[in-house]
């Protein structure tokens, strides 16, 4: 592959951070960057926008870190409720503690949890968001446990939550 050299302008904040995490990694800084490059260039090519996966990598490592592991829907329809709850706090404090912006991680962890289940339907306006959730295959306790933890998420997170449940469908809002 022919290689070209271009002059590109970042921030010297973000000049700093990268060479000393390509050092960190034993690598120079023009072959790290071709990595992230290639790297974005391959999400992109999938119809996934790099810095919302990048950002979805984050609320997932610590979905994983308070206790959360993705399972098929018939094994979680038997779970204590009271589990599904101090799992969302328990989520909710790490992603406080790690400073995560509290309206997009809330957003962002229920539209992961939710992925799975059903088709979502996302309205942001400028000052709330509704996510909906319509479901065929999933039960309502079910359903009733990830309210149950999003809600204890939500108020780790001091956002106040509008929930609705029914048979196949579970709509959350909130304001931004």
């Amino acid at each position: 592959m022919v290689k070209r050299r271009k002059t590109i302008a970042l921030d010297e904040d973000i000049i700093t951070s990268i060479s000393d995490i390509a050092k960190k990694k034993g690598m120079s800084l023009s072959n790290y960057l071709r990595r992230l490059l290639t790297a974005a260039i391959n999400v992109e090519k999938h119809g996934i926008n790099p810095e919302q996966a990048l950002y979805e990598q984050i609320i997932l490592k610590y979905m994983k870190t308070a206790g959360l592991t993705f399972n098929p829907i018939e094994d979680i329809s038997n779970v204590n409720k009271s589990i599904w709850e101090t799992t969302g706090k328990r989520l909710g404090l790490i992603l406080r503690i790690r400073e995560i912006d509290r309206t997009k991680a809330l957003k962002d962890t229920i539209l992961l949890l939710l992925s799975g289940i059903g088709e979502i339907t996302l309205e942001e306006r400028r000052d709330t968001v509704k996510i909906t959730c319509i479901t065929t295959k999933t039960e309502k306790k079910v359903l009733e446990a990830l309210e149950a933890l999003i809600l204890s998420l939500a108020g780790q997170l001091d956002v106040t939550l509008d929930t609705h449940i029914d048979e196949g469908i579970i709509i959350i809002e909130f304001k931004k």
